[in-house]
């Protein structure tokens, strides 16, 4: 009997310790699946975790990020590779990057207890009514060189896209 109990207190201490990660973790996981980041890739200085990754994700880039539990900061820029992308084809693949870390750590998607069918209505990420709309590629195309700057619940998210350069952050406020 008593090795039930404690078996099912452990239970409970684990389901309760996943469900109150930091931002900090779950940034580091998003970066680690979108991004192509190892866990090899981090280190830490004092509260924060940076990471350092050259590789291939869609276009050769180098990529510094940085993540504490207030928010996230990504850079990435072209690193030499076997081909050297052409730059409407880096914005946007790295637009898209910064876009799914940034709204996936402020939104995140619920795991849905059912299969998705064909048929389901699923929510784009073209709706207009998504906060994040204005990090996407297509609208920065407009802003060449600005940084754009949006407060979405409490976080203030930032996106600057140039030549062969995509940054952006979000902070928690």
């Amino acid at each position: 009997m008593r090795k039930i109990l404690l078996g099912a207190l452990f239970l409970v201490s684990i389901s309760t310790s996943a469900a109150n990660t930091s931002i900090k973790d779950n940034a580091k996981v998003l970066l680690e699946e979108y991004a192509g980041v190892d866990s090899v890739d981090w280190y830490n200085k004092g509260d924060t975790a940076f990471a350092e990754n050259d590789g291939f994700i869609g276009v050769y880039r180098q990529l510094k990020a940085s993540v504490d539990d207030s928010g996230v900061n990504i850079k990435m820029q072209f690193v030499s590779g076997s081909k050297r992308p052409d730059s409407d084809d880096f914005s946007r693949v790295t637009t898209d990057v910064c876009l799914l870390v940034v709204s996936e750590l402020i939104h995140p998607t619920p795991k849905a207890k059912e299969p998705v069918k064909w048929d389901d209505d699923i929510e784009s990420a073209d709706d207009k009514n998504n906060p994040f709309n204005f990090m996407q590629e297509s609208s920065l195309d407009k802003v060449h060189g600005e940084q754009k700057v949006k407060i979405i619940d409490g976080w203030k998210v930032s996106i600057k896209r140039t030549t062969m350069l995509t940054t952006c952050s979000a902070k928690k406020i």
